[in-house]
């Protein structure tokens, strides 16, 4: 069992430090051949990784969040390795230190069909959104300015929503802290 501070690998190479752990919460039920959960259920652990270095001891900064199950500790002879680096680096191991552990947010995409004289009534309605927003408090504002999301495309416009995936609300919903209303042929609005 990894703990934080421990330098560990993952599936994407190089090394990396851990720097905080969340619950995996379902936010939908799954009954797979894979997975049975329900919406709520504690299925894992978020894991937030900083990298430090590559295979090849090459300096890498860069910060993720992989499922636990992916982690696993360094030897000891890699982690002497790791602190030796460190210590003849004084200067990366300051700026790897600096660099904040909040990996880039995930993304999840919704396909808008909307009137273009509909896209900034829209705009100020999602502006409207609380922050963070919940995917009900989503459709709530989109069903009340009369648009409706649509499953593949053609769609007119896309709308991404930003999150990180530990961040649930009390009925596990997934909770967004941006968005960005993007016409498909050229224009953004980013909030």
């Amino acid at each position: 069992m990894c703990k934080i501070g421990d330098f560990v690998t993952s599936y994407d190479a190089g090394f990396w430090k851990l720097m905080a752990v969340y619950p995996k919460i379902a936010t939908e039920n799954d009954s797979s051949s894979q997975a049975m959960w329900k919406k709520g259920d504690q299925i894992g652990q978020w894991a937030i990784l900083k990298k430090c270095l590559t295979p090849k001891m090459k300096p890498n900064i860069r910060v993720t969040v992989v499922d636990s199950y992916w982690i696993h500790k360094v030897d000891q002879n890699t982690e002497d390795a790791i602190l030796q680096y460190f210590e003849e680096h004084p200067a990366f191991q300051e700026r790897f230190e600096k660099t904040d552990n909040l990996p880039p947010p995930h993304i999840t995409n919704c396909w808008l069909n909307l009137q273009d004289h509909t896209a900034e009534e829209v705009s100020a309605a999602l502006s409207e959104l609380p922050n963070p927003f919940s995917e009900p408090q989503l459709r709530d504002i989109l069903q009340a300015v009369g648009c409706k999301t649509c499953r593949k495309l053609p769609a007119e416009y896309l709308l991404n929503l930003m999150c990180y995936p530990w961040q649930v609300d009390e009925n596990s919903n997934m909770l967004y802290h941006a968005w960005e209303l993007i016409r498909l042929e050229d224009e953004t609005h980013t909030h």
